[in-house]
């Protein structure tokens, strides 16, 4: 078993549903875990996910879209976590690395 500090109850908000999910449920039995931020969104919950998922050995992969803002925050959040960290220079590249990513 691993620690963490994060909780167990920890909730993630299901983009396009509006709905919710426990963090370690979705967690369950991953073998990856891929993260998309835009710069100038909240690096945190980027990392709190990658850090459970580092917690539980799970391989982390960090693609940052381009924004309004610069990257560097993002960047910084995903870092420590993400084997593969990807900054795009085009949001319409994300579907052909997500496809050499196989996820």
């Amino acid at each position: 078993m691993f620690e963490s500090a994060l909780p167990d109850d920890a909730l993630l908000r299901r983009v396009g549903t509006g709905g919710t999910a426990l963090l370690s449920e979705e967690l369950d039995g991953a073998d990856t875990v891929v993260m998309i931020a835009s710069a100038g969104a909240n690096a945190e919950a980027a990392s709190i996910i990658g850090d459970a998922a580092a917690a539980r050995g799970i391989m982390s992969a960090g693609l940052v879209l381009p924004g309004d803002t610069p990257v560097n925050e993002v960047v910084s959040a995903l870092r420590p976590n993400a084997m593969v960290l990807v900054v795009l220079q085009d949001v319409a590249d994300a579907p052909e690395v997500l496809s050499a990513l196989r996820v």
